[in-house]
């Protein structure tokens, strides 16, 4: 019995090699094109894009086959892009299984990009944050993104916590002067928290929308003079014996101040020129080996396979 344990443990530590062994392959979409022109395809990372218009979907982009439209406004992931004989650049929709033409789109702003722009700001420093027990902390996308992930730390269940803090690696402070504290995980998963107010689940989205623009900045607001405060008698007219008290006019017209002149709003920010979306500069592929992870994978099953193997014959030797 105690030999059957080893062989099952053998096999879940086996099972759990290939995990890793997956998650190092880069997707690759099943679409004939793309298998045809893998070499001049060019995989990318964090690229997401809004339709400005109706966009038609191709299965294959230089044929410009339509098989399906993403309306405007709704916004696709790609991670595989192409670029034709005209100089026009395409991108690989899994969602829709088919090809993009980003002429259509608009790059938004996301992690990758914030991560980039603002390298110099964010600084190793780690530390930890003691969690409230009655309220969770927020978590964000990014600074400045107004996005929350669902992330929550602390809260009443983190009473009985060994270690009831948020641990961060890096830091970052804003425009604000707000300092944001960067947790990942498993290397893969970056959560922000701002370390200034870790119970505000509303703050504001100082990021701008589309890549390439600037910065959000909300006009302070106007400043409002006081107003000048009205004395009213404290005391009625003392009216004589005989005389009966005038009547008073419901709406007639009391005393009156001057209204307080507010100076004119700044006017908005002008909107941004719609301008057509420029090509996005294709981003080389790292050097990955697939066919190596591949091979480790059949290794692996392979292992699993005699493993198997020798634990049936124990359990038939235990029959017989």
């Amino acid at each position: 019995m105690k030999r059957i344990r080893t062989l099952l443990l053998a096999l879940t530590l086996l099972a759990a090699l290939t995990v890793p062994a997956l998650a190092d392959v880069i997707w690759e979409p099943e679409n004939s094109f793309f298998k045809a022109h893998q070499a001049e395809c060019d995989y990318v990372y964090d690229h997401r894009y809004e339709a400005q218009t109706n966009a038609a979907v191709c299965a294959d982009p230089s044929r410009q086959n339509a098989v399906g439209t993403v309306p405007a406004g709704e916004t696709r992931f790609f991670e595989w892009l192409w670029t034709d004989a005209a100089g026009a650049l395409w991108g690989y929709s899994e969602q829709d299984g088919g090809w993009l033409r980003l002429s259509d789109f608009r790059r938004l702003y996301t992690e990758s990009i914030f991560y980039a722009e603002h390298a110099d700001a964010i600084v190793d420093e780690e530390g930890a944050l003691p969690l409230s027990t009655e309220r969770a902390f927020c978590s964000y996308t990014f600074p400045g993104s107004g996005t929350t992930t669902g992330a929550r730390f602390g809260g009443p269940d983190s009473a009985g916590l060994d270690d009831p803090t948020f641990r961060y690696q890096k830091t970052y402070t804003d425009e604000a002067g707000r300092k944001w504290g960067l947790a990942s995980f498993s290397g893969r998963y970056h959560i922000w928290v701002c370390l200034t107010d870790p119970l505000d689940d509303a703050l504001p989205a100082t990021a701008p929308k589309y890549a390439g623009e600037a910065a959000q900045t909300p006009p302070a607001p106007a400043p409002v003079e006081p107003a000048e405060p009205t004395t009213e008698p404290t005391t009625e007219p003392v009216l004589p014996a005989e005389a009966e008290p005038a009547e008073q006019p419901v709406d007639g017209p009391g005393e009156t101040q001057e209204a307080t002149v507010l100076p004119d709003a700044p006017e908005p920010p002008a909107e941004p020129a719609q301008i057509e979306h420029p090509d996005v500069p294709a981003v080389p592929v790292e050097e990955v080996t697939p066919a190596l992870s591949v091979w480790v994978l059949v290794a692996m099953i392979g292992a699993l396979a005699a493993v198997s193997g020798i634990l049936i014959a124990v359990l038939q030797r235990k029959k017989k």
